[in-house]
């Protein structure tokens, strides 16, 4: 396969069918995508709409079942779906997201010849400092042996491949000419649902105190030992001089059991 979609998904059946079908009707050569479906076992109508509505028609469409992790663990569906993959690429999608541009898995494998790049698609009607839809190399998970160590994947893929030789970022964090409408609620009006709902609640950006934070003291040290490992493999494998990133010790974390928010 060329692409894997990863696509963890709860309690939307028509939206994730409008997203599947405009990843499908929008490739060239839509023979070649695989798209991975990571729902929860007690969302039993949406499991079932799949079953009866999608796998029939999409043969290139799988459906894996989890616990209910929780938005708060999504990078737990995602690693999951990544290690079951097979593409070449590997590219994170929500169930309420829809691509526009036409031909679009063309134009991604022009990018062949970077080494490590992390692709930012352009996502309509809003402006985003990581990358929502993170598209990286197979090799690039392989390498870090993980999509992410916390909840908020683009912004955990965004940082490590951000790190590496600033003077030289076009290389690694690059910027595709493909559109994407996120449909949800803040942007569009659209899928005001209890999924939406319940990730918004469940939001734990700059919370330092909280484990599962993207903030909290131990995450800063998985990006910069996740960082360190591309650029063992640039350096070990493609002839790269770089320097690898300090890594400073830090004290005991003491482990504070929480429990999941049961959405993604």
């Amino acid at each position: 396969m060329d692409f894997s979609i990863i696509l963890p998904t709860r309690g939307r059946k028509e939206p994730l069918l409008k997203s599947i079908q405009s990843l499908l009707d929008q490739a060239d050569n839509p023979d070649k995508i695989e798209v991975l479906l990571g729902m929860d076992n007690d969302d039993v109508d949406s499991v079932e709409y799949v079953k009866a509505e999608i796998l029939p028609k999409y043969k290139n469409v799988k459906l894996y079942m989890f616990p209910s992790y929780g938005y708060g663990k999504l990078n737990m569906y995602a690693n999951s779906l990544a290690a079951l993959s097979t593409g070449y690429w590997l590219i994170l999608f929500n169930d309420d997201a829809i691509i526009k541009t036409k031909s679009w898995d063309a134009i991604i494998n022009e990018y062949k010849s970077h080494p490590m790049p992390l692709l930012r698609m352009l996502v309509e009607k809003m402006s985003h400092p990581f990358a929502l839809f993170p598209i990286v190399k197979r090799k690039w998970f392989e390498t870090v042996g993980t999509l992410s160590s916390y909840s908020h994947i683009d912004r955990f893929i965004y940082n490590v491949n951000s790190n590496i030789d600033w003077n030289n970022k076009h290389l690694w964090v690059v910027d595709v000419p493909i559109d994407v409408l996120h449909d949800r609620f803040d942007i569009t009006g659209n899928n005001n649902d209890e999924t939406y709902q319940r990730a918004v609640s469940s939001y734990n950006e700059g919370q330092p105190e909280n484990p599962w934070s993207d903030d909290y003291p131990p995450a800063f040290t998985a990006v910069l030992t996740a960082t360190n490992k591309l650029i063992h493999y640039i350096n070990t494998e493609l002839g790269g001089n770089m320097r690898y990133l300090p890594i400073e010790s830090s004290q005991p974390v003491q482990k504070i059991v929480t429990q999941s928010h049961g959405v993604h």
